[in-house]
């Protein structure tokens, strides 16, 4: 495939609430890719050239392409959202967490796909986990993703976009079923 035009969103959603230009998805095509975000670069195959990555998770693909990650100790299916911005995680992650009662919940507007999510918010404080990248005492944002859900078939549990992934060289391998996070550095 040459000259395909695609673009890496970065921020998404820029100068909303307006209509989306059209996008292209390797994935559902049954292509891997690498995404090297500093350099703006996007390399698709049918199989991509074996090569280690600092950090593999397992992914499952079922329309969209998903990770595991721990939100306070709990198993989370994450949607890997390219085009997305933030860590986000779902009103029902939210719910089943023993969040304690100090924990401020800051009002957000938020326009995805779905249209306005006029109950979101932002929430300090949350510990994530994939495999080995940890993060603390982190601030995600909480969006009702009940129809994604929805249309899945499974509970979406959470996305991670572009402010953790742009930290590395992405490499989603649907031959292997492994994302792959080599540092971009």
């Amino acid at each position: 495939m040459n000259n395909v035009p695609c673009l890496i969103k970065s921020p998404s959603l820029g100068g909303l609430p307006s209509r989306e230009p059209d996008g292209f998805s390797p994935l559902a095509l049954g292509m891997s890719m690498v995404i090297d975000y500093q350099h703006q670069k996007i390399t698709m195959a049918r199989r991509l050239p074996t090569k280690e990555s600092d950090i593999e998770l397992p992914l499952r693909l079922h329309r969209l392409a998903t990770v595991r990650g721990m939100v306070n100790g709990q198993p989370v299916s994450f949607v890997v959202d390219t085009g997305g911005q933030v860590i986000s995680i779902s009103e029902s992650t939210a719910r089943s967490m023993s969040a304690p009662p100090e924990v401020r919940h800051i009002p957000l507007r938020v326009y995805g796909t779905s249209g306005w999510d006029k109950d979101a918010f932002l929430m300090p404080g949350v510990q994530l986990q994939f495999q080995g990248i940890h993060f603390p005492s982190f601030p995600v944002v909480v969006l009702n993703l009940r129809a994604p859900s929805t249309l899945l078939g499974f509970r979406v549990g959470g996305i991670v976009g572009h402010d953790f992934l742009s930290k590395y060289h992405v490499s989603i391998d649907l031959v292997r079923s492994v994302v792959g996070l080599s540092s971009a550095t």
